[in-house]
C-alpha cells in the first residue's frame, strides 16, 4: 500500500518504526471533510504499529482468535502473519 500512497500523494507522517499516510491532497480540506464524516457517521483508525501484546499459555491462540478477526490459533510461536491478497 506504500507505493498507492504516495502515488496519491499522501502526506507521511513516522508511526513507531512505520511510516503511516497522514492525508492526500489539501490536508486542511481533507482533515475538515475526515472530522465532519466522523461526527456524522463513523471512522475508524488502525493503531497497530503503536503496541505490543505479551499473549502466554496453553489457550493464547484460541485466546486470540476470540478477540481478532484473524486466526492465530495454529499460528507457529515467533512468526509473523501478513495480509496475501495475490
Amino acid at each position: 500500500m506504500d507505493g498507492w500512497h504516495h502515488a496519491a500523494g499522501a502526506k507521511m507522517i513516522p508511526a513507531a518504526l512505520w511510516w503511516r499516510p497522514l492525508c492526500c491532497g489539501d490536508s486542511a480540506g481533507v482533515v475538515a471533510d475526515g472530522v465532519r464524516l466522523v461526527r456524522e457517521g463513523g471512522g475508524m483508525l488502525d493503531v497497530s504499529t503503536l503496541g505490543k501484546l505479551a499473549v502466554r499459555g496453553p489457550d493464547a491462540g484460541a485466546f486470540l482468535d476470540r478477540i481478532y478477526t484473524m486466526a492465530h490459533e495454529n499460528q507457529p510461536v515467533g512468526r509473523a502473519a501478513l495480509l496475501n491478497e495475490a
